[in-house]
């Protein structure tokens, strides 16, 4: 962090100027440059015999550098080291309890409320019965985590798929499209179109693939192939469609409680009440990009699903 508040201050320069400045060895400050340009905070450029370098023009360090030129009096080195980013970003997107921030970041409770303690002092982090969220007055330090997570989400989803585009993403969680096969381990998963036929609905696969990467699952449900599926293109016939199949035809398997808790996360709430709204009544009344239940009858038909109002009550 010492480097980039030296380098906040400069356009290009050499090395060994910024190892002068925050009195640590050429060497050491190679490295730690060195790791600043993989995640994107540091551009470089061979100028005659020596390298010289500059914060990058990407989102999330021209934020940090706005962030820094804007707070020369926090001692943000110490703020910002360790694993506050890693708990910050959770409070990115929603007020959370401690014990959900520490699942999510990856500490322990014990690191959490140690840290959590040191940013409400500075009022990055407020507390309100037993919920822990962003501090309203550094908003900016708030978009800079999310948007550096964003370019690290990026980073990693070329790296797993070189055309890859991600389609959807919350924190360390995203859904990437790809046309190539990514062969599936413990973070990367098929989802939406892909995975489908694993739970009986078969179909002519698009020409690109639906992969969801997470630090968090071991293995996907029906209910997160059908949430994904609505949240790559929640405005989309087709997808709106498909999830209707897939709930009826695996209504035994439906957890309602974990449908809607994950249904939060992902901001479908709405959608997902309306489309069990549209099961229990048959279609009446229909929302906007559902089919008419004439059709989704016609398609249930060819999958073997049974629509008859007892055999939908159990995931209703």
């Amino acid at each position: 962090m010492k480097i980039l508040r030296s380098l906040s201050s400069f356009q290009y320069t050499r090395i060994k100027d910024v190892a002068r400045d925050v009195n640590r060895s050429p060497t050491r400050v190679s490295i730690a440059v060195k790791d600043l340009e993989d995640k994107g905070f540091i551009e470089s450029e061979k100028r005659g015999f020596s390298k010289q370098v500059a914060i990058s023009s990407n989102k999330h360090s021209s934020l940090l550098k706005t962030f820094i030129s804007e707070h020369q009096h926090m001692k943000f080195e110490k703020i910002l080291s360790g694993p506050t980013l890693e708990i910050l970003l959770p409070l990115t997107y929603s007020k959370m309890r401690l014990s959900e921030i520490a699942k999510e970041s990856g500490y322990s409770e014990r690191t959490v409320r140690r840290v959590v303690k040191k940013l409400r002092e500075f009022g990055i982090v407020t507390t309100e019965k037993f919920y822990y969220s962003k501090g309203s007055i550094h908003k900016l330090l708030y978009d800079f985590v999310e948007e550096f997570q964003r370019y690290l989400n990026l980073k990693l989803a070329l790296e797993l798929s070189s055309d890859a585009v991600i389609l959807w993403e919350r924190g360390k969680e995203f859904i990437l499209k790809t046309r190539q096969e990514i062969k599936e381990k413990e973070d990367i998963f098929s989802t939406c179109f892909t995975k489908m036929y694993d739970f009986g609905i078969k179909l002519i696969l698009p020409d690109y693939r639906h992969y969801f990467y997470t630090p968090y699952k071991k293995r996907l449900e029906v209910e997160d192939v059908a949430l994904h599926t609505l949240a790559v293109d929640r405005t989309s016939a087709k997808n709106t469609l498909y999830v209707l199949l897939l709930i009826s035809k695996n209504p035994d398997k439906i957890d309602l409680d974990y449908l809607k808790k994950e249904s939060e996360k992902l901001e479908l709430e709405e959608t997902v009440h309306q489309l069990f709204n549209y099961l229990k009544n048959r279609g009446k009344p229909k929302p906007t990009y559902f089919p008419t239940w004439k059709e989704f009858e016609s398609k249930a038909e060819d999958y073997a699903i049974c629509l008859k109002e007892k055999s939908l009550e159990k995931s209703i």
